[in-house]
C-alpha cells in the first residue's frame, strides 16, 4: 500500500541508501519510482 511505502521511504530507506552509497560510489546509479497500475 502506499501507507507501506511511505513508512518503508522515512524508516529504511535513507539507511538502505547510504549503505548503497558507500558501496558502490560512482560505479551505479540508482533511482526510485512509484507507479500507477492502471
Amino acid at each position: 500500500t502506499l501507507d507501506d511505502y511511505l513508512n518503508y521511504k522515512t524508516q529504511f530507506a535513507p539507511a538502505l541508501q547510504k549503505e548503497h552509497s558507500e558501496k558502490f560510489a560512482s560505479d551505479v546509479v540508482a533511482f526510485r519510482t512509484v507507479m500507477e497500475i492502471l
